[in-house]
């Protein structure tokens, strides 16, 4: 009577990031998650999803035909696709692990404050961290909390760029799909956005993104 797949699963108390922010500590709440996942063996035959499991220099012209519609709204754009262009550059060297694949502010869950939770799975296959890592930017709102996350799960400069480059390109999607159709997409995706911009100038995260 349904024709699609369909599972029963359970409840997960709280609300999606975007909506109710992690707090204190949740940098290395996220950290944790991600090494936790990333660390599991891959089996022989693992999942693939030409979406997620590609080289981000394989995301370029679909950037910036993405960039081009919505980059006269926020500023720094023109900083954003030189920095854009050098994360395409940086060749990702690092072996395939689990990645979730879609891991920004609305599919993680804050409870009281606290990351609680990461939903929707359907994404989920083989790829690269940084497709991952780059949550370190659409999900937590505070520098501290980022610069936390970034010295626990302690990538080498390459694999942070490359994080940065994806959470450049998903926030950009979030802000070009949510126009017209979506305010929070279009809010999300903006504070991925000024959080990435703001951290070019950090002091040590600066230094990591080769900004410094």
């Amino acid at each position: 009577e349904f024709p699609f797949h369909w599972s029963l699963v359970p409840w997960l108390e709280g609300e999606p990031a975007d909506i109710a922010p992690p707090g204190a500590g949740s940098g290395p709440v996220l950290a944790g998650f991600l090494l936790a996942l990333h660390d599991i063996p891959l089996p022989e035959t693992p999942p693939s999803n030409p979406v997620r499991d590609c080289p981000l220099s394989q995301k370029d012209a679909d950037f910036h035909r993405r960039f081009a519609e919505v980059e006269a709204r926020f500023p720094g754009a023109d900083r954003m696709k030189a920095f854009w262009s050098q994360c395409c550059e940086i060749a990702n060297a690092d072996s395939p692990c689990w990645v979730a694949g879609d891991l920004h502010a609305g599919n993680v869950l804050v409870d009281t404050g606290t990351i609680s939770a990461v939903i929707d799975w359907g994404d989920m296959c083989a790829g690269d961290p940084a497709v991952d890592l780059g949550s370190v930017w659409t999900v937590l709102p505070d520098r501290q909390e980022r610069l936390a996350a970034v010295e626990l799960y302690a990538p080498h400069k390459d694999l942070l760029r490359r994080a940065a480059g994806w959470a450049l390109y998903f926030s950009v999607v979030k802000i070009q799909t949510g126009v017209g159709r979506s305010e929070r997409d279009v809010a999300s995706g903006r504070e991925g956005y000024m959080r990435l911009l703001s951290d070019l100038d950090a002091p040590t995260l600066s230094v990591l993104l080769g900004q410094g």
